[in-house]
């Protein structure tokens, strides 16, 4: 499991995709191959925002963790550790929106994250601290206060 902490988005998303064997989670697929489609094309990948192709990305991600699949939740999170070290999920100037940064992006896709097995909920709380001492990853004291108020609503799960 760790390799795939040290791939690049492409190879995360290939693998929940080879990892979905039952129609049960067909939606992880399909959202697995519209964002490797998006990250195989140039020329969308010039003319969409980052945050939009955040948002694209992380949505297999969001979706492997709430199936509750230990193996896909792994994977999931190995993605969005990838995400923050591609420079194609940054942008110079994001939005005014700040549901839409990267750290509160994250924090949606993480929600749910409380239900989740033990060791990936481990793996969450070091995501989680990672972020609040990574100036890259945060934009805001508004941004650091709701990291820190989901690792405090998971601790008390």
């Amino acid at each position: 499991m760790t390799m795939l902490y040290r791939s690049k988005i492409e190879d995360v998303l290939q693998q929940l995709e080879k990892d979905i064997i039952t129609p049960k989670f067909a939606g992880i697929k399909h959202t697995a191959v519209v964002a490797l489609e998006i990250l195989a094309d140039e020329d969308k990948l010039k003319n969409i925002e980052a945050w939009e192709l955040r948002e694209i990305c992380l949505e297999p991600l969001q979706l492997a963790l709430e199936s509750r699949a230990r193996k896909l939740g792994h994977t999931a999170l190995a993605g969005i550790q990838s995400m923050f070290k591609d420079e194609r999920f940054r942008s110079s100037m994001e939005t005014s929106d700040e549901d839409k940064w990267l750290p509160s992006q994250v924090l949606t896709v993480l929600a749910g994250a409380h239900s989740l097995a033990e060791d990936l909920q481990i793996e969450v709380m070091k995501l989680l601290l990672n972020m609040t001492v990574t100036a890259s990853w945060c934009t805001s004291a508004k941004t650091i206060i709701k990291i820190a108020q989901e690792g405090l609503n998971k601790t008390e799960m």
